[in-house]
């Protein structure tokens, strides 16, 4: 019994010792639950915090206004002038136009056509004056306006300096394209039964004519004809300023008399009514401009001129101020019938033409006065 009365009062004691220890466990493991939660809490408000500018998006708001303000492109002030006297040839400056609106819009500047200029009329805007023949007095003009850039197209007797370039001193060049035609007449032609109609009293229509004899003769030398009728070739007729229908009518007379196969008809000649009297008569043609639909069987090719690709080239350099330049126009075939003017033909005729623009091969006549110069 004694035993019994002894042991229960120390279970006891045990027992509560035990649960206040576990109850000092609960008590510390809540209190560290606490601060657990407490410092979640307290981190995840930063956290929201650094997040909140990222959506503010400052720097798009700093940016816009730059963009916006852009300066689009506006007409400028500075001013470009084509110079078409009284004389110019139409179509010239017409298709010298056309080039330059398209060049002066791309760099912003204004165009100004007019027909004629004085040098109160070029103050300090005026970029770059374009003039076209006849000379309207261009140096005088340079000379007076030493903060503007010149190009004088196709007026000869000038040297460059250093607000004047010149383009095409020498004109069209009707010795080069009278060459090219009878060396491309000879190739397209049996036995070289060729001509050429050309004025008689003007320097371009001799310069054409008299070229064309030897452009033939570069060709096929003597020129023989094997077979009959026996007549000398190249043939050539010269007509007076000013003919019409009946000069024309006489003129095709004389070709179709001497079996002429191949005609050229110098630039200066551009009447539809020749054309189609040639045409009429069985005659090939050789041509300076596109064809009419009417004489299109008959047409071998055109031989024009390019005055735009040298423009072009000029342009950046006239426009940033800079010029002295000298500049020819270029030859280029157009318009070439394939029926009468075959491939392999046209291949053998442009080496020539490349060789003729470089220098290597000369026509043998002065194109200022349409005389032989040997």
């Amino acid at each position: 019994m004694f035993m019994v009365i002894t042991k229960k009062p120390r279970r006891k004691k045990m027992d509560k010792k035990r649960d206040s220890t576990n109850l000092v466990h609960l008590l510390a493991c809540l209190l560290f639950l606490l601060l657990i939660t407490a410092c979640g809490t307290a981190t995840a408000e930063p956290a929201i915090l650094t997040t909140t500018p990222d959506t503010v998006e400052e720097p798009t708001l700093e940016v816009t206004p730059t963009v916006v303000t852009i300066p689009t492109p506006t007409e400028s002030s500075e001013i470009v002038i084509l110079l078409a006297p009284p004389g110019s040839e139409a179509d010239n400056a017409a298709d010298l136009q056309s080039v330059l609106e398209e060049l002066s819009e791309r760099d912003n500047l204004e165009l100004q056509t007019v027909s004629q200029l004085s040098s109160s009329d070029i103050n300090e805007d005026v970029r770059l004056v374009v003039v076209l023949p006849p000379d309207p007095g261009v140096m005088a003009l340079a000379t007076a306006a030493p903060h503007t850039q010149f190009l004088a197209v196709g007026i000869p007797g000038f040297e460059p300096t250093q607000n004047l370039s010149v383009l095409g001193a020498l004109g069209e060049q009707p010795d080069r394209q009278g060459f090219l035609a009878g060396y491309m007449a000879a190739t397209v032609t049996p036995e070289w039964r060729v001509g050429v109609i050309s004025f008689e009293d003007t320097a371009p229509g001799k310069a054409a004519g008299n070229a064309f004899l030897n452009g033939v003769v570069f060709f096929c030398g003597l020129c023989r004809t094997a077979s009959p009728p026996y007549y000398e070739y190249p043939q050539i007729y010269r007509l007076p300023a000013g003919a019409g229908d009946a000069q024309w009518s006489t003129a095709v007379d004389y070709m179709v008399g001497n079996v002429v196969q191949t005609v050229y008809v110098s630039p200066q000649l551009v009447e539809t009514e020749l054309l189609q009297y040639l045409a009429d008569s069985g005659i090939n043609i050789i041509g300076s401009a596109a064809p009419p639909n009417t004489v299109w069987e008959n047409w071998v090719a055109s031989i024009e001129v390019d005055w735009l690709t040298p423009l072009r080239a000029l342009w950046p350099r006239l426009i940033s101020g800079e010029g002295g330049a000298a500049e020819e126009v270029l030859l280029v075939i157009t318009n070439q019938n394939p029926a009468l003017f075959s491939p392999g033909r046209q291949r053998l005729v442009n080496k020539l033409l490349v060789d003729l623009q470089d220098g290597y091969i000369g026509t043998g006549i002065d194109p200022l006065t349409g005389e032989p110069h040997y």
